[in-house]
């Protein structure tokens, strides 16, 4: 379901992306585009990106494949939590207990570690993964039900929390990830977890919100190559209209994706292969995607 649900959608951004790299960019540039896109596909574009500058500095602009840093971290996150939890389900009735533990452990890691290395504590999973276990954590208290006025505060606080990180986190200040990125996970947690019970949902359970939310995935592929390809074109100047142009384009793109792409490889009604047959499917177009981009990236973006 995982690989239905991410990879479809993920492997069409990669060879679009690639496709207009190869048109527009510098051969130093589409090398940097080939090896990133060689990670991206092999789940690990976090390393390539932490080994290499900083998230928001100058080159960051020809990096089209930068946000797939994240979706690394979420893959490597659904390789090592099920291991985890299986050994911590043979100790005994204690996963609540035990992810509260790894998340606490997890948090205080990334708090220090952001001191030595500010570029791994943001792209590094074992930095990243109790962020995740919020997630968890929501799973596992969802058995126990709380009174209707706290069921709202809990999502009220939450929507707080999220709209505060949003508003104030400001780049130059804010230190982050560290105890920063607690703020937006722990509101993100309390909305989910009271969401369903309370009446301050309904603005985020409106039509709009959630067809938002359902192209959300397809909206976070494309946006960041159509900023990256615009901002080339451009120069880094894009006018206000420009701006307007780039946000409208950008959910166009997504809801284009989200309808070829993303629905109908997701769903398995009318899907002609079983799921190990899809998984091999994908993985030999993967490994076709990775040949070419490994290819242009040791040739020097085939200068």
């Amino acid at each position: 379901r995982r690989i239905r649900r991410l990879i479809p959608a993920l492997l069409a951004t990669i060879v679009a992306s690639y496709i207009a790299a190869y048109i527009m960019f510098s051969p130093a540039d589409f090398k940097q585009m080939s090896g990133s896109a060689v990670y991206a596909l092999s789940g690990m574009s976090n390393f390539f990106f932490w080994m290499e500058s900083g998230y928001f500095d100058t080159s960051s602009i020809v990096k089209p494949l930068l946000h797939t840093w994240s979706l690394s971290v979420e893959i490597q996150f659904y390789i090592i939590w099920p291991i985890i939890l299986y050994f911590i389900t043979k100790v005994g009735n204690i996963k609540l207990p035990a992810t509260l533990f790894l998340t606490v452990v997890g948090a205080v890691a990334a708090v220090f570690y952001l001191n030595k290395d500010s570029s791994g504590a943001f792209f590094l999973t074992p930095f990243r993964i109790h962020e995740f276990l919020f997630g968890a954590i929501v799973v596992l208290l969802e058995r126990f039900k709380i009174h209707k006025h706290l069921n709202d505060a809990a999502y009220f606080f939450g929507l707080a929390l999220v709209l505060y990180s949003i508003t104030f986190f400001d780049i130059k200040v804010t230190t982050f990830p560290g105890l920063a990125a607690m703020v937006p996970a722990v509101g993100a947690s309390l909305m989910i977890y009271a969401g369903a019970n309370t009446r301050f949902a309904f603005p985020l359970s409106s039509t709009l919100a959630t067809k938002i939310g359902e192209i959300s995935y397809s909206l976070y592929l494309v946006h960041w190559p159509l900023l990256v390809f615009t901002s080339y074109i451009f120069f880094d100047k894009i006018s206000a209209i420009g701006t307007i142009g780039l946000f409208v384009a950008t959910f166009v793109f997504a809801i284009g994706l989200y309808t070829l792409i993303e629905k109908p490889f997701r769903s398995t009604a009318n899907s002609k292969l079983s799921g190990p047959e899809f998984g091999l499917a994908t993985l030999g177009c993967t490994a076709i995607v990775m040949f070419v981009s490994a290819s242009s990236w040791a040739m020097d973006g085939w200068d």
